[in-house]
């Protein structure tokens, strides 16, 4: 009798928690957890690339972000995660978008990210109302730990417009109209989802990307290879060593016509060498 208490305890317990549901423990099903995009994203053949588009203000952005930052944590080293701001109403978005784009520039640490999760969803701050006006922008930044030099340089600078133009063209690639998104390697869109079900649809569709597309490995450094050494000429023995000429033996001069001269100091000059 008490075992069979302890396992309808067992069984209310684990079905009333809402952590678990029959889906979460199901394996991710096409058309029911993801999507297949077309036309498919060039696949670069590096890590995967999961893209989370988000917004700010969007309470299931917070919540999933919860779920994909402990999940980043221990992400592997094959797997690329890419935040991109959605910019749906650009008189309210794009100012967010640009703090995100601006940071990332300044190569500021994710956990700027969470930061500015919480300082939305947790202390109610009015973000857009925040970056409306450069003084209440820095003041911001500054209570984020960020210098107001190098911000106010890189906010409205080409890389930040050329990241600003690359993230609409994601957006408008994957018709994102609503958050949170998830893209996985170009091919997989996921959404609509809890966070906890995400996560593990994520990591699902991520095996699935690696035993789909194998993924290249690096290319090998080049080695310097020296060029090889002239061989060595041996030495040349006294025996080996090539014989100089030898002067050929002067002719002998015929001097008998000297003689005939009639003079002794003719004769001489005649004979001389």
């Amino acid at each position: 009798m008490k075992t069979m208490m302890a396992l309808s305890a067992l069984f209310v317990g684990l079905f009333c928690n809402p952590l678990f549901s029959p889906e979460a423990a199901a394996a991710a099903q096409p058309g029911r957890d993801y999507t297949l995009v077309e036309p498919l994203r060039p696949v670069s053949g590096g890590p995967v690339e999961v893209l989370d588009f988000f917004s700010y203000p969007s309470a299931q952005c917070y919540r999933q972000q919860q779920s994909l930052a402990q999940w980043s944590a221990a992400m592997p080293g094959n797997v690329r995660l890419v935040h991109v701001p959605v910019i749906l109403d650009p008189s309210r978005d794009e100012s967010m978008a640009r703090l995100h784009h601006t940071l990332q520039f300044l190569e500021q640490p994710d956990l700027l990210h969470d930061e500015i999760y919480k300082e939305v969803h947790v202390h109610h701050l009015d973000l857009n109302n925040q970056l409306s006006s450069k003084p209440a922008r820095l003041d911001f930044i500054q209570q984020l730990g960020v210098s107001p030099a190098p911000f106010t340089a890189a906010y409205h600078s080409p890389e930040v417009e050329r990241r600003l133009a690359e993230a609409r063209k994601l957006q408008q690639h994957y018709q994102i109209r609503d958050t949170p998104t998830l893209v996985v390697d170009g091919r997989y869109l996921i959404k609509g989802l809890p966070p906890e079900r995400t996560v593990q649809v994520l990591q699902e569709v991520i095996e699935l990307t690696h035993r789909s597309t194998p993924r290249a490995l690096p290319p090998a450094v080049p080695v310097a290879v020296a060029p090889p050494e002239p061989a060595a000429q041996p030495k040349q023995t006294p025996a080996q060593a090539p014989a100089k000429p030898v002067a050929a033996p002067p002719k002998e001069r015929d001097l008998r016509h000297c003689l005939k001269l009639q003079s002794n100091a003719a004769v001489a000059r005649c004979a001389a060498p």
